[in-house]
């Protein structure tokens, strides 16, 4: 049992080491929140990653843009792992609202709008086609 504890203090210890003097909670609660400003201001449920990255840009430490795009990358996936948006690694497009998303666009994949429209899309492996998913975002966001 002495070995255990004697590793997680190492590992902790490693860990306060490596965050000391990053506020990354801070940062990335900061980052979210301002995001969801912008999401209330804009109603842009879907943005660039340049966009995201001009959002973000002004509420940053300086001394965190010494690396941007390595910054900008782990407060992504931070936000994406707390559930705040919808982010994958070198896909060009952040969902900032992503209940939207899993309710509108996910929900119309699901559940197609007409029968005929799936069988027309419908591939072997039971994916659509790239037209069908431009066309259900066109259409669902028309609707709002």
């Amino acid at each position: 049992m002495d070995s255990v504890k004697r590793l997680s203090q190492h590992i902790f210890g490693i860990a306060e080491q490596m965050l000391q003097g990053v506020m990354v909670y801070d940062i990335c609660t900061e980052v979210g929140q301002h995001l969801s400003r912008h999401l209330e201001t804009s109603n842009q449920r879907i943005i660039t990653w340049s966009k995201f990255r001009e959002i973000c840009k002004p509420i940053l430490p300086p001394n965190l843009n010494e690396d941007e795009a390595k910054t900008m990358r782990g407060i992504a996936s931070s936000l994406n792992e707390s559930g705040i948006i919808i982010y994958v690694n070198n896909v060009s497009h952040i969902v900032l609202d992503p209940n939207w998303f899993c309710n509108k666009i996910m929900g119309s994949l699901i559940h197609f709008r007409d029968r005929k429209e799936k069988l027309k899309t419908m591939k072997i492996n039971g994916f659509t086609n790239r037209r069908f998913l431009e066309d259900t975002l066109e259409l669902v966001t028309k609707d709002e």
